[in-house]
């Protein structure tokens, strides 16, 4: 009975450790590499769109990445 406690609370620490894992992977990828695969994909297709003028390019991106959920 002794060694499952034992056995129990490793894991409870183990499940804690994971779990700060996970938030701080989760942060990582929403905070730094989602923005930059918006941004790159906005600028690709902004380009593709607003071929004419630069104003219209700019007017793309920001419609692009507004829509992707990042107000800029």
């Amino acid at each position: 009975m002794k060694k499952f406690k034992e056995i129990l609370i490793k894991l409870n620490n183990w499940k804690f450790v994971i779990l700060i894992i996970v938030i701080l992977g989760g942060s990582f990828y929403w905070f730094s590499v989602r923005p930059a695969r918006i941004y790159s994909k906005c600028g690709e297709w902004s380009i593709k769109q607003g071929i004419s003028t630069a104003q219209s390019i700019e007017a793309f991106y920001k419609y692009c990445v507004r829509a992707n959920g990042i107000n800029k």
